[in-house]
């Protein structure tokens, strides 16, 4: 691609102009008359997809989901990760990384009580020559042969990780400083169901939607428009529903077998007892 005058011949003839009274654009705006290579293809590309596996208890017919509470959803969202089970920190990353279902969203749509969801997340790489056969309408290697990969979730049952009932924080010494306050890790283990279900589902990565954003990485603020719901930044309004491509036309993870186990280890009889509740050193919950 390049940038020139227009061609004299062209001025006098098609536009019956005089080249003397007509000047140069090109030099009025100071583009550049330099040929510029368009459609080179990158040397490799990640692509990304999830696996979203949501514990729940039926009771009478009804799914019962193992809430988080929005004091610590609101942590992780300020900022205060040290308030915050990692659990709960991860998914709120997730939840802007990958698009959920609206009635799972519960940070774009804030009166949804949270709730626990393990997302395992599955990436691949594309070649060079796999993005060239793509352009050309040829599928790339990934869709004519079949791998498998795995993705496993361990986590600590403490009361601010998911299955927990909430971050229960101890104040430090400087009082309301949030770098002075930590978290107790302590549980109550007798209320843990037994006979917990999975829902399980596929999600797509969220993608950039807005072409300044994504040529230029320009976003200096962040206000949010409370008529319309949109965020507001440098390039324009965004809206939190938006056309996906290329994620919404591709499915990278067909099968999916999900195991689930729970470790248990030595409980602190000393804290537990002092705290009135169990304490345990490690807990684990394991899942594939």
């Amino acid at each position: 691609m390049q940038v020139t005058d227009i061609p004299s011949n062209w001025i006098e003839g098609a536009m019956q102009g005089t080249i003397n009274t007509t000047g140069s654009l090109v030099d009025l705006c100071g583009f550049s008359t330099d040929p510029i290579r368009v459609g080179e293809i990158k040397n490799t590309k990640l692509i990304e997809e999830a696996v979203v596996a949501i514990p729940f208890v039926d009771r009478g017919g009804f799914k019962n989901f193992f809430n988080i509470k929005k004091e610590d959803v609101k942590n992780s969202l300020n900022g205060n990760k040290n308030l915050a089970g990692d659990t709960v920190n991860k998914l709120v990353e997730q939840l802007e990384k990958y698009v959920f279902p609206p009635q799972f969203d519960f940070i774009r749509n804030q009166d949804i009580q949270p709730f626990a969801m393990y997302v395992f997340e599955f990436s691949h790489n594309l070649t060079k020559q796999d993005l060239a056969d793509i352009w050309q309408n040829l599928p790339p290697k990934l869709g004519e042969v079949h791998e498998t990969a795995e993705a496993t979730i361990s986590h600590n049952l403490f009361a601010q990780e998911f299955l927990g009932k909430g971050a229960i924080i101890e104040e430090g010494s400087s009082g309301d400083s949030n770098t002075s306050r930590r978290l107790d890790k302590i549980t109550d283990l007798s209320d843990l169901p037994a006979n917990i279900q999975w829902m399980v589902f596929k999600i797509k990565k969220r993608a950039k939607t807005n072409y300044f954003e994504k040529m230029f990485q320009r976003n200096e603020s962040r206000d949010s428009d409370s008529k319309t719901n949109f965020t507001v930044d440098s390039t324009g309004k965004k809206s939190d529903v938006s056309y996906n491509w290329p994620y919404d036309f591709f499915s990278m993870v067909e099968l999916i077998k999900l195991d689930a186990e729970v470790e248990f280890s030595n409980v602190d009889q000393e804290k537990s007892e002092l705290n009135n509740k169990k304490v345990i050193k490690p807990y684990k919950i394991n899942k594939e």
